[in-house]
């Protein structure tokens, strides 16, 4: 579990104070186990230069660096920050409005003022490429098809030479979770093609193990011949899927022909195969799994057991700990703290059901509302594209609800364009073919909503009276009235009206 989640659960954390600026002095505390080092530049002669060779020498060390700066003050804390400190203790916080302060001061816009440099911390957040390529983000999508047996693990058939063979695969959660709790690094593959190998050069392509002869000649099972085997042609299968399963724990009952599994598997341990159990479960790195559309899904058919294991309490680690035993491998398995699940969902899609209660109560819930900040430096022929944002999203809210405000992305693409007629062009684009049909889902082709949300700028409300149809049938019929609307959409938008 991470340095922050053992604080946000009150869980115990062991670490030391740095008060002499010689790096040797975090070279030794690095022996004893500490979890985090706090450099203090408030009551020590430490200087800035000395406190970022001190960070650097306890980030090596896989350490938590932490600074105590000397006051609570914008530059000070940025100056840390920017060195790449992990975190920072601010004295003389005597107040709510003191914490806040020190919080501003921390966090970037619009969460926080703090500026950005261009130092060791500017990077941090901005290697998502880069993660995603070791393998500590993964990202899929929910629909409503997906199933456990995608999400987790399940058997899953495959053809080879016209023969089928079913086994247990591994979702992408549970590979991620392996991953997580360093359980994928182990031997076992390898020492699988070692006997293999180890098969094909023996005498006669067979290897003696024990009270039994091993041959493999393709595919994922060894074939067994007992030494007190009265028929010389009948051999046995010990597939490597078995092999593996007891490997991780499954018990021998089931398995097919466990006897040979299990000396296939003490001869593997035998010549070096390390077991399962006694490798070192390495949670130091965060690993993330995004789930988009996560409400489109079934979740509590998706997650099944699991709906127990993510709850912080219960992870791997903590003192709650849970391990469940898996339907499929019968392999047991936990959630690591350091796996973190991240799911995107659309409130305004009215389609779909929100996340049940059982699960909503394990997950923090941070609403993503449109910011119109974001937009604040574009400008298109006069026309402020923040303030445009925020007065249609205004009508919006009134004459439907804030689930259904537009959202800022729809005007990013203005920040590329160099050219006034681009931007012009583009922006005529957005409301033609994204805004105008968006609203006419929203209101159920209400042009009339349409009409108040974007003004007759965009929509044009014409008069039509009943005189076009035939006079003899205009008296006796019940759809007729004597004057209607409709709406057109113009040829050309008039922005006129949202400019300052």
């Amino acid at each position: 579990m991470s340095l922050k989640n053992k604080l946000k659960n009150n869980q115990l954390t062991i670490g030391s104070w740095i008060m002499i600026g010689n790096p040797m002095n975090v070279e030794v505390m690095a022996l004893a186990g500490f979890e985090w080092l706090v450099v203090d530049i408030e009551h020590t002669s430490i200087d800035l230069q000395t406190t970022e060779n001190l960070i650097r020498t306890i980030q090596s060390k896989n350490i938590k660096a932490l600074v105590r700066v000397s006051k609570n003050e914008e530059v000070v804390i940025k100056r840390i920050l920017d060195m790449g400190a992990d975190g920072i203790i601010v004295p003389m916080v005597c107040s709510k409005e003191d914490a806040i302060q020190a919080v501003n001061y921390a966090k970037y816009p619009p969460q926080g003022k703090r500026g950005v440099g261009l130092y060791r911390a500017s990077s941090y957040g901005t290697k998502f490429e880069e993660y995603k390529k070791a393998g500590q983000i993964e990202f899929i999508t929910f629909h409503q098809s997906f199933s456990y047996e995608e999400f987790v693990e399940g058997i899953k058939a495959e053809t080879k030479d016209e023969n089928i063979s079913y086994e247990v695969k591994a979702g992408i959660f549970k590979k991620l979770c392996e991953k997580a709790m360093g359980k994928e690094n182990n031997n076992f593959n390898e020492k699988i093609e070692w006997l293999k190998a180890e098969c094909s050069e023996a005498d006669n392509k067979s290897l003696h193990i024990d009270t039994f002869t091993v041959t493999y000649r393709d595919g994922k099972t060894f074939r067994i011949k007992p030494d007190k085997s009265k028929n010389s042609e009948t051999d046995y299968p010990a597939s490597i899927e078995n092999i593996e399963k007891i490997y991780k724990g499954g018990l021998r009952k089931e398995v097919y022909n466990p006897t040979y599994v299990v000396g296939i598997l003490n001869y593997l341990y035998d010549n070096g195969l390390t077991k399962y159990d006694e490798i070192k479960e390495d949670n130091t790195k965060n690993y993330i799994l995004i789930i988009d559309e996560i409400n489109r899904g079934n979740i509590s058919k998706i997650f099944g057991e699991l709906i127990t294991l993510i709850e912080p309490s219960k992870r791997v680690g903590n003192d709650e700990e849970i391990r469940l035993k898996l339907p499929y491998s019968q392999e047991l398995f936990g959630v690591p703290s350091n796996l973190y699940i991240i799911g995107t969902m659309n409130t305004a899609d009215r389609s779909i059901a929100l996340m049940d209660t059982a699960l909503r109560r394990r997950f923090h819930f941070e609403e993503m509302m449109p910011n119109s900040s974001l937009l604040e430096n574009l400008v298109v022929d006069g026309i402020k594209i923040d303030n445009l944002l925020e007065t249609i999203n205004k009508r919006v809210e009134y004459l439907y609800d804030r689930d259904h405000t537009i959202g800022h992305a729809y005007f990013m693409s203005l920040e590329n364009l160099e050219t006034k007629e681009d931007k012009k062009a583009e922006l005529e684009n957005i409301f033609r073919n994204k805004i105008i049909p968006l609203l006419q889902e929203y209101f159920y082709d209400d042009w009339e909503k349409v009409r108040l949300v974007l003004g007759d700028g965009f929509v044009e409300k014409i008069e039509v009276k009943s005189d076009i149809f035939d006079e003899d049938l205009i008296k006796d019929s019940e759809y007729l009235e004597e004057e209607k609307f409709i709406y057109n959409i113009k040829k050309e938008f008039d922005f006129s009206k949202f400019k300052d």
